[in-house]
């Protein structure tokens, strides 16, 4: 039993741990000890009654336990806690050795307080106080040795249950300078969407064009170069356009018209690069049957023989370099991923070594007490799971409102780049970005636990 008057007070500070260093002066090292063994000598082991101030009765169940008002009151404030005196209770702690959790009681003399007026109370105003009482709470945890804190904001917002008249809530600790880690994870999280998005795209692309460049063949039709050339270049034009009607296979044959083909080059030349007079070769677009293949050596002799100057291509060298294009991206993506797991991986790392390196005299008490590894770890694990899922939460939508914003562009008449496939994303594709976050955290929280493990098991 007197293992576990220490082990959750000093976890409840271990799980806010960051990537700045503090170490505790000696004195308050002494203090905590000396603290710790008085806690430990006036547990009350329950199942037994608690008086509250002479107001109420506190029924301890069997399997807890309860520190008194002085000694918890001295505890506390070696661990770096502001305590009122007048309004503290005491502490009440689960026997079980891998329980995580741990209950401070204090007596509010503020009386009845109406349902009504518990409906009013406003969450940002306490958000606020809490905020400024632990900003009010630093210079002593400083003095102390300990890392300065600071609530970032609700995990739980403030609910008054009118059944059991309780207002609910928890807010969100975490040591001061974390703050850059929050933020390298959500870069790290926005440049993991992109890459995500950016395969995504190469791979609805390479579809696309496969799409649309299979069962196809274009005749293109070259000007000669002696005589009457538009003569020359219509009569070839029928020409192959009888060849093509001949050939078993071909389902639809189709010439295209001036204006289309002028689109065709447009890009490549732009619009008064086309000199009317100049002859420009004729495509002929020759649609296969289904489930037809195409001998394109025998139709580019026949052609021949009827059009001399007709070229036949069945489209698969564009197609071949276009999949080796959106290959090529698909994979550069992974591989961003695949590194930027890594670097969080890292980052995670490194924090949770010097969070442990920054509240070492704590990890030493917790297990001198009998704290378990796997304990250890289970308190430290959860706090990098949430940041990372909040920060990478954040770079993920920022990602999805690029993409997002990309694909809006021709609203505000900004032209699509000729021959890329539109950049933004579909809604079922921004769906997949959702893993982006989930990975992340899931990241984190492996990292966290191993770190934590190998540490505590290498140094004790």
């Amino acid at each position: 039993m007197k293992k576990l008057a220490v082990r959750l007070a000093c976890v409840a500070t271990l799980a806010f741990a960051a990537t700045t260093g503090h170490a505790q002066t000696e004195a308050a090292q002494v203090e905590m000890r000396a603290a710790a063994a008085a806690a430990n000598d006036a547990v009350v082991k329950g199942p037994t009654d608690i008086d509250v101030k002479h107001e109420a009765v506190l029924k301890l169940k069997a399997g807890e336990s309860f520190v008194p008002a002085a000694e918890a009151g001295r505890y506390l404030r070696s661990m770096g806690n502001s305590i009122d005196e007048s309004r503290l209770v005491g502490l009440v702690l689960p026997d079980d050795p891998d329980a995580d959790w741990i209950s401070v009681v204090s007596f509010e003399p503020s009386g009845y307080i109406r349902d009504d007026d518990a409906k009013d109370w406003k969450p940002d105003e306490l958000l606020k106080s809490l905020q400024s009482g632990t900003e009010e709470d630093n210079p002593g945890r400083k003095e102390r040795g300990l890392p300065e804190t600071e609530v970032v904001g609700w995990a739980k917002e403030p609910a008054y249950d009118a059944a059991t008249h309780r207002l609910v809530w928890s807010a969100i600790f975490r040591d001061k300078g974390a703050a850059p880690l929050d933020f390298v994870i959500a870069v790290m999280a926005l440049l993991a969407a992109l890459a995500l998005g950016s395969s995504m795209i190469a791979s609805r692309a390479a579809e696309g064009w496969q799409s649309g460049l299979s069962g196809r063949v274009t005749v293109q039709v070259l000007p000669p170069e002696t005589g009457d050339v538009q003569a020359g270049l219509d009569a070839e034009v029928r020409s192959a356009l009888s060849v093509l009607h001949a050939t078993p296979g071909v389902a639809q044959v189709r010439v295209l018209s001036d204006g289309e083909i002028a689109a065709l080059v447009e890009p490549w030349i732009g619009k008064s690069g086309v000199v009317a007079g100049i002859p420009l070769p004729r495509l002929i677009d020759a649609t296969l049957a289904p489930g037809e293949a195409m001998d394109t050596a025998a139709l580019q002799a026949r052609l021949e023989a009827a059009a001399p100057h007709a070229v036949v291509d069945d489209h698969r060298r564009w197609m071949s370099r276009l999949q080796g294009l959106a290959d090529t991206v698909r994979y550069a993506a992974y591989g961003i991923l695949l590194l930027i797991a890594g670097a969080t991986a890292a980052v995670v790392m490194l924090s949770t070594r010097a969070g442990l390196d920054a509240h070492h005299d704590m990890v030493a008490l917790l297990h001198q007490m009998g704290a378990r590894a796997g304990f250890i770890a289970r308190n430290i694990e959860w706090h990098y799971f949430s940041s990372a899922l909040l920060a990478s939460l954040a770079g993920t939508v920022a990602a999805a409102l690029l993409f997002t914003g990309i694909g809006s562009l021709a609203i505000v008449g900004v032209d699509a780049v000729p021959f890329l496939p539109p950049l933004s994303l579909t809604l079922s594709e921004l769906a997949w970005l959702a893993a982006v976050p989930a990975v992340i955290a899931g990241i984190a929280w492996t990292t966290a636990r191993l770190s934590v493990l190998s540490v505590v098991r290498a140094i004790y």
